[in-house]
């Protein structure tokens, strides 16, 4: 069975619907990153990464966060039970 909601976890901040919630019509990662707060300093958008599964595998997708946010790449659409991950970056 397949979750209606998706779930953004690693460097973002804690927002008004930190966790998870629901997936609209046309939700987006970066739009659930967004939900969830937004990213931190920290965060290594460029390594963001979307885990969905698809029969009994789980794939991981990449995410190019930060493209997408200077408007270099398309939008991630997210489907019901995606967990979006944001690692923390090296420093």
């Amino acid at each position: 069975m397949t979750s209606s909601r998706v779930a953004p976890s690693g460097r973002r901040r804690t927002g008004p619907l930190s966790g998870t919630f629901p997936v609209t019509t046309g939700m987006t990662a970066v739009q659930a990153i967004s939900l969830a707060g937004g990213l931190t300093p920290l965060a290594s958008a460029g390594d963001t990464v979307a885990a969905r599964r698809e029969g009994q595998q789980i794939r991981r997708l990449r995410v190019p966060a930060g493209e997408i946010g200077e408007g270099h790449a398309e939008d991630f659409p997210l489907r019901p039970g995606d967990i979006v991950y944001v690692p923390e970056r090296v420093i």
